[in-house]
């Protein structure tokens, strides 16, 4: 008797339930760009500040998804994407804006130059 509880304790037990069709996931669903992972990870403040402040405006996605898109952008290589949220950014314009109002400040005398006529025939 003790043998035998003793078997059926070490014996793996395998219940499977039936699961409605509806119910299983297709195989887009289980690509690894679909599949979401709860992970805990230490961001520096400014960098959440910054995304947080990003959802804030209208329109805009979780901040959490914007943290999403831009690593996935830096991932694949995909450089466009990446430098596509700051093109949408208004205060990234409005900070590039100031930085080009102050540049050109600082150099009210200087003329911007056309290329000369010689380094135009060499370039055809």
């Amino acid at each position: 008797m003790r043998k035998a509880k003793n078997r059926e304790a070490n014996k793996p037990t395998r219940r499977f339930r039936r699961v409605s069709p509806d119910r299983v996931a297709s195989q887009e669903e289980m690509k690894p760009s679909n599949t979401k992972v709860r992970v805990t990870m230490y961001l520096d403040l400014d960098v959440l500040n910054y995304f947080k402040q990003r959802a804030e405006q209208p329109r805009a996605a979780p901040y959490q998804t914007q943290i999403n898109h831009e690593l996935r952008a830096l991932m694949e290589g995909n450089a466009r994407a990446a430098h596509q949220s700051l093109v949408d950014d208004e205060q990234f314009i409005a900070a590039v804006a100031e930085r080009v109002k102050e540049r050109t400040a600082r150099r009210p005398g200087r003329i911007r130059r056309t290329a000369s006529k010689k380094s135009r025939e060499r370039s055809l």
